[in-house]
């Protein structure tokens, strides 16, 4: 019996490189992107508003990111 591959975790370290600041990179992965091609693969106003959702939900003690900081991911 083979043994089943294992599918790699994303990492923040993956985001970081991109220009993500590292306090929003574990954000991001909780937000389903597995990957800085799926994050790039998305509309820069959808990231946005779904990672301030986030920060609002769980209450998190980060800055809002402004939409100019997202668009600035995909330069």
């Amino acid at each position: 019996m083979r043994p089943e591959k294992k599918k790699e975790l994303p990492k923040p370290e993956d985001f970081i490189g991109i220009g993500v600041p590292a306090e929003w990179a574990e954000h991001i992965i909780q937000a389903g992107y597995a990957t800085p091609a799926d994050l790039i693969s998305v509309k820069p106003t959808k990231i946005h508003q779904v990672l301030n959702g986030i920060r609002k939900k769980n209450k998190l003690q980060i800055p809002a990111l402004r939409l100019e900081e997202v668009v600035a991911w995909f330069d």
